[in-house]
């Protein structure tokens, strides 16, 4: 029914259409985080999208189809981030570190609001909502991807070493949440990677 009425809609509306429901999903990420899923209402969201109410239906009928959109979201920018690593650097290993480092980038955000995946996969746990498995595997893709930088250094125990650097990451970026401490994040992440050095080295730390 909606690609029907998009094709009889003249360019011009299809594309504002498009735009409106991205404003929507960029602002339902953006209040699911700060606000947490089961806080945010729809009113919400559409004062902050500058999408009226009324309008606001045509693009998600329910909270859970907008939460799905907003997983989607976060998935195809986690995706570029990722794909961005691998084009940046030709090694494994730097690309790992780079990514080691990135997980400080928004200090802010992540000490006043914790981790955002992290944050919503542990929300939908607690209330076994249905799309709790589809907001893991945001989780899994990091861990995967880190996996196969291992796989590629020849790390013989990846899988297993891959869960316990994304373990140890957000051990960190959940207690600097708890205690609002910046410098238990970035100090916390600085021994993470330290850490992870001394491993792929075959030193001890």
């Amino acid at each position: 029914m909606t690609e029907q009425l998009a094709k009889s809609m003249p360019p011009e509306a299809v594309g504002r259409g498009a735009e409106n429901r991205e404003r929507i999903v960029a602002a339902a990420d953006r209040l699911f985080y700060e606000r947490g899923f089961q806080a945010t209402s729809f009113s919400d969201i559409a004062e902050v999208a500058g999408v009226p109410k009324g309008n606001f239906y045509y693009y998600f009928k329910t909270k859970d189809a907008l939460l799905e959109g907003v997983i989607e979201w976060r998935r195809s920018c986690l995706k570029a981030l990722l794909d961005n690593l691998n084009r940046t650097y030709d090694e494994p290993r730097p690309r790992l570190m780079a990514l080691l480092q990135g997980l400080c980038a928004g200090e802010d955000d992540i000490v006043r609001y914790g981790c955002p995946m992290g944050t919503l996969s542990a929300e939908l746990c607690k209330t076994g909502h249905p799309l709790r498995a589809r907001a893991q595997a945001l989780l899994e893709i990091i861990r995967d991807w880190i996996a196969a930088q291992l796989e590629a250094m020849g790390q013989a125990d990846a899988p297993e070493l891959a869960r316990e650097i994304q373990t140890r990451s957000q051990g960190v970026t959940l207690l600097a949440h708890a205690y609002g401490d910046h410098g238990m994040l970035t100090e916390g992440m600085a021994r993470v990677r330290r850490w992870v050095e001394a491993v792929l080295d075959g030193r001890t730390f």
